[in-house]
């Protein structure tokens, strides 16, 4: 979101890997252009946050108008010990926008991811056919009395678009799907904002073990590029073959074309 042009409340939504965390949480700061602080919120892990990679997160900061039109908005590390060799940021420059006007359109897809990471989701490997996340993920036994557990979580990749031509901000992500064993199986969920709400509405299995490469909306459409294995391979052989896939939403079926 770098030049993005950014309001009060400015909501952000995105990744950090897990040392960036302590307790679930690193700063985020907002400076005008003098280097004065305006807001200082810390960022919230919408998942497990005690690994080494990416894990989703939200924030909200809410500020009183600049008095420059330009400013920095700066993610850093947590650093309980305050060494020096621990510490690491990242800094985005940011236009404020005019009093009045509505914050850029990423202000948008952030709420809306983040609201999502809290979302009730269809999903056939559920008992009872529905998963809702807290934080972004969830885990409850795979069937009832079951020592093993169904783990479901947000991937990292994710896109928004208009899937249905209503002009409201809909959105595609991954589901990454663990139930006890071997597997690991990426599910494809689509949600569409009914009113001011996004609701997810359908999910399909897009294969176990894979790499998603790029996701995206187009033309209404929601277009999965992964890399998989060729037919006879075994699971343990590394994904490496391309695959592009395109699906439609047909009520609450996802159908690829």
């Amino acid at each position: 979101m770098a030049d993005a042009t950014v309001g009060s409340p400015l909501q952000l939504a995105g990744e950090a890997r897990g040392p960036w965390f302590f307790e679930a949480s690193f700063p985020v700061t907002l400076l005008d252009a003098n280097g004065a602080v305006l807001a200082q919120s810390p960022a919230q892990a919408r998942g497990e946050w005690m690994t080494e990679a990416f894990v989703p997160f939200t924030a909200q900061l809410t500020f009183p108008p600049p008095t420059t039109p330009t400013g920095t908005l700066v993610l850093s590390k947590h650093n309980p010990t305050g060494l020096p060799e621990h510490a690491a940021e990242v800094r985005l420059a940011v236009r404020f926008a005019a009093p009045g006007k509505a914050a850029a359109p990423s202000d948008h897809a952030a709420e809306l991811y983040a609201a999502l990471a809290e979302a009730d989701y269809p999903l056939e490997l559920s008992p009872t056919g529905r998963v809702r996340l807290t934080h972004g993920s969830y885990e409850a036994p795979s069937a009832q009395g079951s020592a093993a557990k169904l783990d479901v979580r947000l991937g990292k990749d994710r896109a928004s678009g208009d899937l249905n031509a209503d002009d409201k901000p809909d959105a595609a992500l991954i589901l990454v799907v663990q139930t006890g064993g071997s597997g690991t199986f990426s599910y494809l969920a689509v949600a569409q904002t009914r009113g001011t709400t996004p609701e997810p509405v359908a999910s399909v299995l897009l294969g176990d073990r894979i790499v998603i490469k790029s996701l995206s909306i187009d033309a209404g459409k929601v277009v999965v590029q992964l890399l998989t294995r060729a037919p006879g391979e075994p699971m343990t052989t590394t994904p490496k073959l391309p695959k592009t896939t395109r699906y439609s939403l047909s009520g609450d079926k996802l159908v690829a074309r």
